[in-house]
């Protein structure tokens, strides 16, 4: 779809009236969209240069379609960056920089955003810096006091956030765009599918993060405001994610894919707990197999389940067979 929308002012018109005009209308089923995002996260490293020639030149091309439908100033464009664009060969903040393959297309996004006074999206992961990197402690990432603190400088490191935000405005002032306004756009914990990926540590991470943006103590960056806004990855579970990178990629939610509270958080809008969906219907185990004409390979989810011929309940819950 990138190709289309870099090279096609009509497509993109297109797809701004079927995706936007009609649900941000005036009226009483008005939904608030406040950003288009253009590809998810297509400076990806996994993902080479494929994407890189058709980013901006699609997001110049939604631009002029929302201003041509006078949605311009009330919905902005951003490209999601993934962390791995940046790089640091001391792992400290004040080294960073985008890759050399990445930055001279960021480079002209960074105009693009910069021109049409749009934040630059960004994911921060410690969970995803402690499972790649062994220097990155489980307490640095939890915002622990027990975490042994970074020095850079002048600026000294307690945490994982404070250290990846700072990198980003390092590479962001390197790159010639100091000022440009920096939106958290995912960041989270996962609660399977990885050594330390559990929903206790979900939880102490999601609370250690609040904390810590209340309390506003960030005497450590070199900016003083935290970014503009942050977002959290994610709401629910997504079963049909990608699981290239790991399988704790299906297991970002705060509750699970039906609406189930996996931990508690206090989020500050009022009720201080996580509320259960309820009365969710269930296609069960049994009606799916038969729904795909009883291969057992439609019951493997990608690895992600088990093709078993012993019953496997357990306790009160049982595991209804049928002929």
């Amino acid at each position: 779809m990138l190709r289309t929308l870099n090279s096609s002012l009509k497509a993109a018109e297109s797809w701004v009236h079927d995706n936007l005009t009609r649900f941000v209308s005036d009226g009483a089923s008005r939904v608030l969209i406040d950003y288009v995002a253009i590809g998810d996260e297509p400076f990806r490293q996994s993902y080479g240069e494929q994407f890189y020639p058709f980013v901006v030149g699609a997001a110049a091309n939604i631009q002029m379609a929302l201003f041509k439908a006078n949605l311009a100033e009330k919905v902005k464009v951003v490209a999601p960056c993934s962390f791995d664009a940046f790089l640091s060969e001391s792992g400290l903040p004040s080294k960073a920089r985008f890759r050399p393959d990445v930055n001279r297309t960021m480079i002209e996004l960074l105009r693009f955003l910069n021109r049409h006074h749009s934040p630059f999206f960004v994911t921060i992961s410690p969970f995803e810096s402690y499972h790649e990197n062994k220097n990155f402690s489980l307490d640095f990432a939890l915002f622990r006091e027990a975490a042994h603190a970074r020095n850079d400088s002048h600026n000294t490191y307690k945490n994982g956030f404070d250290l990846s935000y700072d990198t980003i405005i390092s590479a962001l002032s390197t790159a010639g765009f100091p000022q440009v306004d920096i939106v958290i756009g995912r960041i989270g914990w996962p609660t399977d599918g990885a050594p330390n990926a559990t929903s206790s540590l979900a939880q102490e991470f999601m609370k250690g993060l609040i904390d810590h943006l209340h309390s506003r103590s960030t005497k450590s960056s070199k900016r003083q405001d935290l970014p503009t806004e942050i977002y959290i990855l994610s709401l629910l579970d997504e079963d049909k994610r990608s699981i290239a990178s790991g399988n704790f990629e299906r297991h970002w939610g705060m509750f699970t894919f039906d609406g189930q509270a996996k931990y508690q958080v206090d989020l500050g809008q009022g009720s201080k707990k996580l509320v259960n969906a309820q009365d969710v219907q269930y296609l069960s185990p049994k009606c799916y197999y038969q729904q795909h004409d009883q291969n057992p390979e439609s019951c493997d989810f990608a690895g992600l389940g088990l093709i078993t011929t012993v019953d496997p309940s357990v306790d009160g819950c049982r595991c209804e067979s049928a002929v």
